[in-house]
């Protein structure tokens, strides 16, 4: 029988690697006389499919059985069509895992052992979205009011297994203060900068040659305020949207078809 072993090195003593699909080479030996030839896996470096292809490798070089740590569904599915047999086996060498075999130790496959698209190795991916937060501080000279804010955000990220991530920072800072007082007065104020600019203006307040503001204006004012930081927030919603559609789009890349 003809029994191809998925192997870290083409050799009978080279260490089984578990995983079929992603595996450097298929060690195939004749049961009988230990006789093996060592076959390059050219499926290790796809990009999605591995299973499959590595499936149409062992069918072509002749294999009756094959011997690895896991069996995904694809893979599985490919191998039986070809009446090749499964079996399971790891943590030894090319040689122990043939001689599992013939001795009946390793456990013929009647199933996937994984399920699709499991046991990436080798890679690595992270990513932090960064947060920000900004205050701001405003004073009326005159009776004029003025406001100003700052901010400022940072992420980072980095993955293991040899990937590294970036993170994004989005800061909103903001200020809006208002003066009293008959000629000269102060206000303080905190809120919310858009990534766009300044809040607006806040109307004046005072007494003798500014007019006082009106009650229209103070709320014309802070519907422009409330208006501006939901605005900045949906656009955070939006950004934390295109942080989790990245993240699952580089878990998919980095899995494995078994």
């Amino acid at each position: 029988m003809r029994i191809a072993v998925s192997a870290s090195e083409g050799s009978l003593d080279a260490a089984m690697d578990p995983r079929f699909g992603r595996c450097p080479y298929y060690v195939l030996v004749d049961s009988e006389t230990m006789e093996f030839e060592a076959i390059e896996n050219t499926a290790a470096q796809q990009g999605s499919g591995a299973g499959i292809q590595a499936a149409q490798v062992i069918g072509e070089s002749g294999a009756d059985a094959v011997v690895s740590g896991n069996f995904g569904p694809n893979a599985f599915g490919a191998l039986s069509a070809a009446g090749i047999g499964l079996y399971q086996f790891s943590g030894g060498t090319v040689r122990e895992a043939v001689e599992a075999v013939v001795s009946g130790q390793a456990q013929q496959v009647g199933d996937p052992t994984v399920a699709s698209k499991s046991g990436a190795a080798g890679g690595g991916v992270g990513a932090a979205p960064g947060s920000g937060a900004g205050a701001g501080q405003g004073r009326g000279i005159g009776g004029g009011g003025r406001g100003m804010g700052g901010g400022m955000g940072a992420g980072g990220g980095r993955g293991m297994g040899g990937g590294m991530g970036a993170g994004r920072g989005m800061g909103m800072g903001g200020g809006m203060g208002a003066g009293m007082g008959p000629g000269m007065g102060a206000g303080y104020g905190m809120g919310w900068r858009a990534p766009w600019g300044m809040m607006p203006p806040c109307p004046s307040m005072g007494w003798g040659p500014m007019a006082p503001m009106m009650p229209e204006e103070i709320i014309e004012y802070q519907l422009q305020a409330l208006t501006m930081q939901r605005d900045t927030l949906l656009q955070q919603v939006e950004y934390l949207q295109q942080q989790v559609e990245w993240l699952n789009q580089q878990i998919e890349e980095l899995q494995e078809d078994m």
